[in-house]
């Protein structure tokens, strides 16, 4: 930055990241969290919205402002590559010790996505803890992702159905097309 009041620190490129065949030319960095000295950044890498790629956590060192190889047996640099796709919201759960990412997966389909755990030390998915087939929808809900977080593996006793449904999802959308269209 010129400017020493610029909140920027740094820039970093994440397009290398972009999945082959992606005609949208974004990674869609969709959420990141700070767990000591490092940035998890999740990249949804969707298709002009199409949830069709692999969602990647991409580790960023903040003391060197450098991307980390979380895999050096490979010659590029590898992120995190997380069980579900889409991912929206995470958190950090310090009895765990543990990230918690919710991946949506594709939109309207409510059985390919969940709430997962990534260990920020070994840099490891340790895949769904819960299935969105078990929450009952499609995960769209940061209010699910807290819940698990604090009860992971059990639906949450404050919300009967901690996600949204399919019927709820269609009639938001048609209630912004009709407020768009007025």
């Amino acid at each position: 930055p010129t400017d020493a009041s610029d909140p920027i620190k740094a820039t970093i490129d994440l397009s290398g990241f972009m999945a082959a065949g992606d005609t949208d030319g974004k990674v869609e960095a969709a959420t990141m969290i700070k767990v000591n000295d490092f940035l998890f950044v999740a990249l949804q890498r969707l298709n002009n919205f199409v949830v069709e790629n692999d969602a990647l956590l991409v580790v960023i060192d903040t003391t060197t402002n450098t991307i980390v190889d979380v895999d050096d047996s490979t010659p590029e640099v590898d992120a995190i590559t997380l069980t579900g796709r889409n991912p929206q919201f995470m958190l950090y759960n310090d009895d765990l010790g543990k990230i918690v990412v919710s991946e949506t997966g594709a939109y309207f389909d409510g059985t390919d996505g969940g709430i997962e755990t990534v260990d920020p030390v070994s840099w490891e998915a340790e895949g769904f803890v819960i299935n969105e087939g078990t929450l009952g929808g499609v995960n769209t809900s940061a209010a699910t992702t807290m819940s698990c977080a604090k009860f992971l593996g059990t639906p949450p006793p404050i919300i009967s159905k901690p996600v949204s449904s399919r019927s709820s999802l269609i009639l938001v959308s048609s209630r912004k097309s009709f407020a768009e269209s007025t």
